[in-house]
């Protein structure tokens, strides 16, 4: 089981290298929605990889950890609720048993 440490290192090496790859920086990003496999890891993720603007949507506290569907299930949360408004910069980013990750960054079009 990965530690917070090792989590928030991660996400701010991939997080990091995302951004770079897409000429975005973390100041960018508006909306960020995480797997959340805990109730910890989207904080710790917004805190390590400098992203303490962006705002998210838990559903954690709800629904506890819906696999692969966490972040469509949050991304839904937020365009239902009005949070998540057409235009926004958006992160994602989800890790599988520590050893894969994906993550995006898109403009919400909705």
């Amino acid at each position: 089981m990965a530690s917070l440490r090792d989590t928030g290192g991660l996400a701010e090496e991939r997080l990091s290298a995302l951004h770079a790859h897409t000429g975005t920086v973390s100041s960018q990003i508006e909306r960020y929605y995480g797997h959340q496999g805990t109730a910890w890891f989207n904080q710790t993720c917004l805190r390590s990889a400098g992203l303490s603007g962006a705002e998210t949507t838990e559903s954690f506290s709800s629904l506890g950890s819906v696999g692969a569907a966490n972040i469509p299930v949050n991304l839904w949360y937020a365009a239902r609720s009005g949070q998540l408004k057409r235009g926004n910069l958006v992160t994602t980013y989800g890790v599988g048993m520590g050893l894969s990750w994906s993550g995006s960054v898109m403009k919400w079009a909705f």
